[in-house]
């Protein structure tokens, strides 16, 4: 596995496990990359006292590895699905302007009837997982919905995406922390705030 990191290494001296694993599941050696995965996840796992697959801390970027890309937006998916419901409509225009989901998702959610917003985002939420699923660098996808939720400026989207971007050893972009980050919105109807109130 050291002399595997260390060819990438002089190829990308920036390049992470993340980016052989990732390398590897493209070009369908899956059982590599799993055996990889996880040896640098438990680096003790199947390893003998005369094994040493360490790599110098001046030649390797491990970076963490937390989770799959779509094991994280799994566990992710309940505050995703509440929190896009709220910002729905935002949301998925910008989703299809980055090309993140097909026309069709942004036909479904505005012709979808009488079902709540909810309904809608966690229908949203089930493309998302399938484009995941059929994209060819899972973890860049996922990585773009994230900049996509961060930048609705919304605190609770922003925390989420931070979190996630986080799982997958990436930095925070640096306009995370220079914007104004709003409270989430909120339904104007359930809001007392907006509540209409006629005093005669």
């Amino acid at each position: 596995m050291e002399a595997l990191h260390k060819r990438w290494l002089q190829v990308n001296p920036t390049a992470s496990w993340r980016d052989v694993i990732n390398a590897l599941k493209q070009c369908k050696e899956n059982e590599l990359a799993r055996t990889i995965e996880d040896k640098v996840t438990d680096p003790t796992a199947g390893r003998s006292t005369n094994d040493d697959m360490e790599v110098s801390a001046s030649n390797a970027n491990p970076g963490p590895i937390t989770g799959n890309p779509k094991d994280i937006l799994r566990t992710h998916s309940v505050k995703l699905t509440k929190e896009i419901s709220n910002n729905l409509y935002e949301i998925t225009t910008e989703l299809h302007a980055k090309g993140l989901i097909p026309q069709q998702a942004v036909d479904d959610v505005l012709v979808m009837g009488v079902m709540t917003d909810y309904i809608k985002a966690m229908k949203l939420m089930n493309v998302l997982r399938g484009q995941l699923e059929s994209s060819l660098n899972p973890e860049q996808y996922l990585i773009d919905i994230c900049h996509v939720l961060i930048n609705q400026q919304y605190r609770t989207l922003t925390d989420i995406a931070t979190s996630i971007l986080h799982q997958l050893g990436q930095s925070i972009p640096d306009n995370v922390s220079s914007h104004t980050v709003l409270p989430s919105p909120v339904d104007d109807i359930s809001n007392p705030i907006y509540a209409v109130t006629n005093i005669r």
